[in-house]
């Protein structure tokens, strides 16, 4: 059973995760064909969100499976 800060860290990881590719539809649905730059910008930030909380996410589920 992995402990408490397992926990949060592995929910942190889904909770970036899920808010970086929510940030990515919002861009897309937000700004359109029209402005691509900012569309393209805060999909990128989107992305690295999503990247960073994955990444989070994998390393918390290793370290309580290393445990």
């Amino acid at each position: 059973m992995p402990g408490k800060k397992a926990i949060l860290l592995i929910g942190l990881g889904w909770a970036l995760l899920l808010g970086g590719v929510l940030m990515m539809l919002d861009a897309c649905i937000r700004f359109g064909p029209g402005n691509v730059t900012a569309a393209g910008l805060e999909s990128t930030a989107g992305f690295a969100v999503a990247v960073t909380g994955w990444l989070l996410r994998r390393a918390a589920i290793a370290r309580a499976k290393g445990q």
